[in-house]
């Protein structure tokens, strides 16, 4: 019997069976159908990730959960040195993200979003720490004359807070 109408007979062997040389309306030629109950659930099914078998290959949710990662310091970026959970994309498990580019899953301080700044830790994962592009990297002048007053057209920008010989903050 083909309860659902969807082209493949009920599996279970307790269902209605025929045997005719012409197949009658309600039935179907196989015996595949894992829940024919209903016909969004046969072996010509797209498997969803709904905690259901669709596709009745036995294997739930199969080919629609993703990766997800441990997201320690809940910045939005995951630990990629940790092996991920896998969970459908809209049900991941708490504390896990889908992103696995943390370079620094102790610290929401660092991830890739983050803008650096001098603190001695490589905020924006670029490999690079306290770079002279650093938001608060303070901004010399070159005092070549030494008269305390700096030129403007030669800037140098460090994280380092120690004005540096023959410059000023002015």
């Amino acid at each position: 019997v083909d309860a659902d109408g969807d082209g493949h007979g009920s599996s279970d062997p307790a269902a209605a069976t025929l045997e005719q040389c012409e197949q009658p309306a309600g039935y179907s030629a196989d015996a595949n159908d894992c829940d024919d109950s209903t016909s969004d659930v046969g072996p010509h099914a797209t498997e969803i990730c709904d905690g259901i078998d669709q596709d009745c290959d036995t294997i739930v949710d199969d080919g629609v959960q993703e990766a997800w990662f441990v997201d320690s310091d809940i910045d939005g970026y995951g630990d990629p040195g940790i092996s991920p959970q896998y969970a459908c994309l809209n049900a991941g498990p708490s504390g896990f993200v889908l992103d696995n580019t943390d370079c620094n899953d102790a610290t929401d301080a660092a991830n890739p979003g983050a803008d650096e700044t001098c603190d001695g830790i490589d905020n924006n994962c670029d490999g690079f720490t306290d770079e002279d592009s650093s938001l608060d990297a303070v901004t010399w002048y070159a005092d070549s004359d030494l008269d305390t007053f700096g030129d403007g057209t030669r800037p140098l920008t460090r994280c380092e807070s120690e004005m540096p010989a023959g410059y000023v903050d002015d």
